[in-house]
């Protein structure tokens, strides 16, 4: 074994090498000097930017035979086909998987290869893979019964979390399956698990699994949050106090106001409930802190461990920007599309801290960006005027073939440009930065939130109070007038306007 010092670039590769402690075999220390420069690795993060670091390896070099009809990388005379090993291989059932002697301590390239590795050759394994589809991510092949596959699959998953109790990759293919079927507390266990064995594991796990067991962790964790999100309560004699003629209050027996009777105070009386609720809501939401701060740290963790995570980093960056920490928002951005090769997500998010900040003309170049890296559609869509403008204007657009809506919206955007002696479009700026947030953070450009979002903008307050035993009634404050006001589920976020 020969231990180098290796100078990891922040692109993640290998740029010096120097041997730091000998095998006192000189031609393996050449060797290991010579491989180095082929080792690829996530470089280290300072401050949610990769950063070149010095990094101290071992390597270890073990002769390996010709596998049946496999030709010998030796053949040409050079001596024996040399695998390089990682750090602290090891031939004991105590590294991840408990591999057999001939594959301690092998690094695998990935989590579907680490996957492969518990799963043993087992043969009702190899007949799922057969099937397509993928374990790892518990997503089925299109053609197959779903439940019938993640029945197969969580049989197969069961048995080499057996086989390979050290292996974390099972746990996070498992706890996928398990949290699909509404098993959530069994997917959290898994999950948990599957976080302690690769903290524990004496060799390298492939970053896509660290990643994915904190990021499904973190989804588990947002669902305990979100019943609390902005939620509080009223009390009766408060809102009766409002003066607002012709609405009495039912209340609940415990003297708070019901989530009817707040609709109805908005509706008929809009300025004094606005004015009612800022003076006598009584905030409950500290009730889910531990649970959000457990998610923004298992979300960090993700995105720490593989920065090109999507669905992590944008999770992350837009609970940043809805806490106002715009800086952090900004760096993690610029994170994200530097490891994950410029996806789009990645540039609309940037330009959606950068518009924050007020930096209007950088933050139309990331949306540039992003644009150009959506197909034309995409993009179309998130110009699109059909949401801030009236019914009459948008179905007149609705009913023009798609060169002639382009036009018009391009012509729309070119009147509303507020300062035209710049060479930024701030209207069109505007407009994206909330497109952008409402595609994100609602999944569609066609929700009820995400309209709302395009046409006003985020609201000054939000408020939300319980309707039942599962939903919630939330209000987006916008000054003197009538909330806007949404159910939800109490453990998801998808907002419908109230009738």
């Amino acid at each position: 074994m020969t231990r180098v010092a290796l100078w990891v670039e922040a692109s993640g590769r290998v740029t010096e090498a120097r041997v730091v402690q000998s095998s006192g075999v000189p031609q393996l220390d050449q060797a290991a000097v010579a491989a180095s420069p082929f080792l690829e690795f996530y470089p280290a993060m300072h401050r949610g930017v990769p950063t070149g670091t010095w990094v101290e390896f071992d390597l270890r070099f073990e002769g390996r035979g010709v596998r049946p009809g496999q030709a010998a990388a030796g053949d040409s005379g050079d001596g024996p086909d040399l695998v390089i090993l990682g750090a602290g291989a090891r031939s004991t059932g105590d590294d991840v998987g408990g591999e057999a002697e001939g594959d301690a301590g092998r690094i695998p390239l990935d989590g579907e290869e680490l996957l492969m590795e518990a799963l043993g050759g087992a043969a009702a394994a190899e007949e799922l893979v057969q099937r397509g589809g993928s374990l790892l991510d518990a997503k089925p092949p299109a053609e197959v019964s779903q439940l019938g596959w993640r029945r197969d699959a969580a049989s197969v998953l069961e048995a080499a979390v057996l086989r390979r109790p050290g292996n974390p990759a099972p746990y996070l293919a498992l706890g996928r399956i398990r949290k699909q079927q509404g098993l959530n507390s069994e997917a959290l266990r898994l999950f948990n698990v599957g976080v302690s064995r690769a903290n524990s594991s004496r060799r390298p796990v492939p970053p896509d699994v660290v990643a994915g067991l904190h990021y499904e962790r973190a989804t588990l964790r947002r669902a305990e949050w979100l019943p609390w999100a902005h939620l509080g309560r009223v009390p009766v004699e408060g809102l009766a106090a409002s003066g607002c003629t012709g609405v009495d209050p039912v209340g609940s027996a415990d003297g708070y106001a019901l989530a009817l009777d707040l609709l109805r105070h908005n509706q008929f009386c809009p300025e004094q409930s606005e004015s009612r609720l800022a003076e006598v809501f009584e905030d409950l939401s500290g009730g889910g802190d531990e649970a959000r701060r457990a998610y923004l740290r298992d979300l960090e963790a993700a995105v720490q461990a593989y920065p090109g995570h999507a669905e992590a980093s944008t999770a992350l960056i837009l609970e940043l920007l809805d806490e106002g920490d715009l800086a952090s928002a900004l760096e993690w951005a610029d994170a994200f599309v530097l490891s994950s090769g410029g996806h789009p997500h990645a540039h609309l998010l940037r330009g959606v801290a950068l518009h924050r900040m007020e930096q209007y003309g950088v933050a139309d170049l990331a949306f540039r960006d992003g644009l150009a890296e959506l197909s034309a559609t995409q993009a179309d869509a998130l110009r699109d005027i059909g949401a801030v403008v009236d019914a009459a204007e948008a179905a007149r657009l609705e009913s023009m073939e798609a060169v002639e809506r382009t036009q018009a919206t391009w012509a729309f955007w070119s009147l509303e440009d507020p300062v035209l002696g710049t060479p930024v479009n701030e209207a069109l700026v505007e407009h994206l930065a909330r497109a952008s947030y409402g595609l994100l953070r609602f999944g569609s450009l066609e929700t009820d939130a995400s309209v709302a979002w395009m046409r006003y903008g985020p609201p000054d307050h939000q408020w939300s109070v319980v309707e039942g035993q599962a939903r919630r009634v939330v209000f987006w404050d916008y000054g003197p007038g009538p909330d806007l006001t949404f159910r939800r589920g109490a453990e998801n976020s998808e907002l419908s306007l109230t009738d």
